[in-house]
C-alpha cells in the first residue's frame, strides 16, 4: 500500500483487491473484488447519480431513514457481480 498527501486530497495505491470500501469518489472502484462492496452515504443525492449509472450492473440495496434534523436519508450498499 503507498499513501500520499498532497495538503487537500489524500490518496492510497493499493495493490490487492478489498471486499468492502466506503467512498466519497470513484478511485476506488476498480479495486473492489468480485463479491465485494461498496456502500455510499447519501446516495439520492443529485450529484451521484453518474456514479449510480456507472454502477447500473451491480447488486444494489438501498436503505432509507432519518437523519438528525428529521430528513430522509438513502445509504446504498453496491456489491460487484
Amino acid at each position: 500500500m503507498r499513501f500520499s498527501n498532497n495538503g487537500t486530497r489524500a490518496s492510497i495505491s493499493l495493490s490487492w483487491t478489498v471486499v468492502l470500501v466506503s467512498i466519497a469518489g470513484r478511485a476506488a472502484i476498480p479495486k473492489i473484488a468480485p463479491g465485494g462492496m461498496l456502500f455510499l452515504d447519501d446516495s439520492d443525492r443529485p450529484r451521484y447519480n453518474p456514479l449510480v449509472r456507472e454502477l447500473a450492473s451491480w447488486n444494489r440495496a438501498d436503505y432509507r431513514g432519518l437523519k438528525r434534523a428529521g430528513d430522509i436519508a438513502q445509504s446504498t450498499i453496491w456489491t460487484r457481480p
